[in-house]
């Protein structure tokens, strides 16, 4: 669901959740959506990701993997700077 103007919120899985203009909402079953507060002016586009073609679904394998690449490296940096500090030698 894309949210093209107003607001929206609802309750997910228990959990609660607010869509405003722009905002893209991707749920798998939606039969665990609850307590809908569209606002007004609210209007939004249904899709489903069986609409899209192959070059989305690459497109976004290739930016998750980057993505991971990138997390695992600022958590191996963090990691090499924790253990660096560790063994520094503190002048007396």
């Amino acid at each position: 669901m894309l949210c093209l103007s107003g607001a929206c919120s609802y309750r997910f899985n228990d959990q609660l959740y607010e869509m405003r203009a722009g905002d893209l909402s991707i749920i798998r079953k939606r039969n665990l959506i609850e307590d809908v507060n569209p606002s007004t002016d609210f209007d939004l586009r249904k899709g489903s990701i069986d609409n899209v073609g192959h070059r989305f679904h690459r497109e976004t394998i290739i930016n998750a993997m980057q993505a991971t690449i990138l997390v695992f490296s600022i958590s191996t940096l963090n990691c090499m700077a924790k253990t660096t500090s560790r063994h520094k030698t503190r002048p007396s």
